[in-house]
């Protein structure tokens, strides 16, 4: 007699399978922190598995993760580490998008939780984007700037073209002295602190807001707000970027190598305190069940009543 084999519900069937976090749904802690960690556990055991593609560990380790607990959803392939990882990539693919499109979705939320020096690391390792904006734009070439210098500063050649850049609207026996000690090292090199130091004052007084008392500097602050809106216009420039676009293959690399990696930048941004704050509340979640179970177990003394 043939054996009947019963097939999962639908509902079944959908909870095996690891699902990315739902870009349509509000922030809340409990669901992005959980996700984000499972997602970077996943890339770490691919990690290894790539370097040991037959591991039976990291085959197994990632079939928990994509199959909700699963170890052995790959036992049945002569090639388990080339599945395993194939369906992983594409998982993490897909784990990021989603990500991404959740963080728009709730941009205002994820930048509420960025305080103004987490700010700061955003705008100096982000691309910025020129708007229509003056005022913008300056922070922009700012920035940039900046990011030329420590570029420069790891490599003498261009530190020397650096310092060249900067030949025009200086006085011309100065130029004709950098021309001069173009070779010399250690000349270029006290140019170029120099001019470093001009580009970090512009640097400190476009991103930074100032406390001054009796005429001195106490105190400088990221400026969080001026630098939020440089994130916000810088996202909305790469929107009308990819809204012009007419090559939907151009259009999709908009999407993946400019506007995502803002978000994403964003989601690990947050994450740490996100964190933090899971564990406590889990924390005090759980002391307050064991406190529930502990009154629970109490047994009131009999009271007699009175003859």
């Amino acid at each position: 007699m043939a054996q009947v084999v019963e097939l999962p519900s639908e509902g079944e069937l959908k909870d095996m399978y690891a699902k990315p976090i739902n870009p349509t749904e509000k922030y809340d802690n409990k669901i992005f922190v959980p996700t984000h960690n499972r997602d970077s556990k996943l890339e770490q055991k691919v990690d290894g598995l790539k370097k040991d593609i037959h591991s039976p560990k990291y085959i197994k380790d990632i079939s928990k993760i994509l199959y909700n607990g699963k170890a052995d959803a790959y036992a049945k392939f002569p090639n388990q580490g080339e599945v395993a990882r194939f369906d992983a990539d594409r998982f993490i693919d897909n784990a990021e998008k989603s990500k991404a499109l959740h963080v728009k979705n709730n941009l205002d939320d994820f930048f509420k939780l960025v305080d103004g020096n987490q700010m700061l690391n955003l705008v100096r390792s982000l691309p910025l984007y020129k708007t229509n904006d003056e005022k913008h734009n300056k922070l922009v070439d700012a920035i940039n700037e900046m990011r030329d210098i420590q570029d420069a500063s790891k490599d003498f050649s261009k530190m020397s073209q650096y310092v060249e850049s900067k030949l025009e609207g200086i006085p011309a026996w100065l130029q004709e002295s950098l021309s001069y000690y173009s070779e010399n090292q250690e000349y270029i090199s006290s140019v170029f602190k120099q001019f470093a130091g001009f580009a970090q004052n512009r640097f400190q007084k476009e991103t930074h807001l100032f406390l001054v008392e009796n005429g001195k500097i106490k105190k400088a602050v990221a400026n969080r707000g001026k630098l939020e809106k440089a994130l916000r216009d810088s996202l909305d420039k790469l929107w009308e970027m990819y809204k012009d676009e007419t090559i939907s293959g151009e259009k999709s690399d908009i999407i993946d190598d400019r506007i995502n990696p803002y978000y994403l930048a964003l989601a690990n941004t947050v994450y740490p305190k996100e964190d933090n704050k899971f564990k406590k509340d889990q924390d005090e979640d759980a002391a307050i069940r064991d406190e529930n179970r502990n009154q629970a177990h109490l047994v009131p003394y009999p009271i007699k009543k009175a003859a």
